[in-house]
């Protein structure tokens, strides 16, 4: 019974021990003129993931990005109560959708799979989040899509990885996603 015991833990710490990725994760607060957003110390700062980003990080080693894109209130809620036609709906919901339907609709991404959107409603902010595996260039993605609305900006964070390192990197992908701060 003792070798089953030893055997086991020995076993136990193997499989562990190569999870290091997401146990030992070190979070950086990202800060803009606007908001923070925390990643993970494994990625660093690039500028050819998005034309329109405001903050673009990733490791193409460990296949894992994020890109934050704002847009002043100003210049979107009218554009969803007058373009529109005045649908009743709050801006922020237009905003979302079309921000969902964009990605479900765009040319080049081949959506296998899509969440629904959750909404969460924060002291100083509202937001929606989804997730969804698509085909981009023949690679199989796993994304995680986060739409904030403070009381100066609309903001949209996506964070994705490779499908084969969702499981080792979803707690990171989600956890940067949902950690956007107005300031």
């Amino acid at each position: 019974m003792k070798k089953f015991n030893v055997f086991f833990l020995f076993s136990a710490l193997l499989t562990f021990a190569g999870c290091n990725d997401v146990f030992d994760v070190k979070w950086n607060k990202v800060e803009r003129a606007t908001y923070s957003l925390m990643v993970p110390d494994f990625i660093t700062e690039r500028s050819d993931l998005n034309d329109e980003a405001d903050l673009q990080y990733g490791n193409i080693i460990k296949e894992v990005y994020v890109v934050v894109l704002e847009e002043p209130v100003e210049e979107i809620d009218p554009f969803f109560s007058d373009s529109l036609g005045g649908s009743g709906e709050p801006a922020m919901e237009q905003y979302s959708d079309l921000i969902y339907n964009q990605f479900k609709e765009s040319e080049g991404i081949e959506v296998s799979q899509i969440s629904e959107r959750n909404r969460v409603v924060k002291s100083n902010f509202d937001m929606h989040t989804w997730n969804c595996t698509a085909k981009v260039d023949n690679a199989e993605a796993y994304y995680e899509f986060a739409v904030y609305r403070s009381n100066q900006s609309y903001y949209q964070v996506i964070t994705w990885t490779l499908l084969e390192n969702k499981k080792k990197y979803l707690n990171v992908l989600q956890t940067m996603a949902s950690s956007l701060q107005p300031l």
